[in-house]
């Protein structure tokens, strides 16, 4: 069974702000692969001048297991993941524009967005086997298609 709560999209001024909270219970026949989740999330959105966007989130989740795993350890899993990502968008034809007057962007850039994506994710375990830092980054090109 799953269940959850949340507020937004919460609008002002080119800004956006959502929240919610989220609570999952994974069942598995085997005790160490059961769990019960609580998430609490805050998503904002901002638009910026020239098209661009820049958004954000910060997600914290805990789960505890059902029972240990008995390959690993006799202790019981209790994990606290944390995650912040940050994600900056810009239409290409925008970057275009900086390369002189003499360069003319080509028409298929116009709908083209690259994105670039920063997150961190520090996942706190009672076990060590599951303690541990990420970093990830990420860079997108996406293109809009109209029909």
């Amino acid at each position: 069974p799953r269940g959850g709560g949340g507020a937004g999209p919460r609008g002002v001024d080119n800004r956006t702000l959502v929240h919610g909270a989220l609570s999952l219970n994974s069942v598995d026949a085997i005790n160490f692969e059961s769990y019960e989740s609580y998430e609490i999330a805050v998503d904002f959105t901002r638009i910026l001048p020239a098209d661009t966007f820049l958004t954000g989130s910060v997600t914290i989740e805990k789960q505890f297991y059902q029972g240990p795993d008995p390959f690993i350890t006799q202790q019981t899993r209790h994990d606290l993941d944390t995650t912040f990502n940050l994600t900056y968008g810009i239409p290409v034809a925008n970057l275009t524009e900086h390369l002189g007057e003499s360069f003319v962007s080509p028409p298929f850039l116009e709908d083209v967005v690259l994105t670039v994506s920063a997150e961190y994710q520090n996942s706190n375990s009672n076990i060590p086997n599951f303690d541990y830092d990420n970093f990830r980054g990420q860079f997108l090109l996406n293109r809009r298609w109209d029909f």
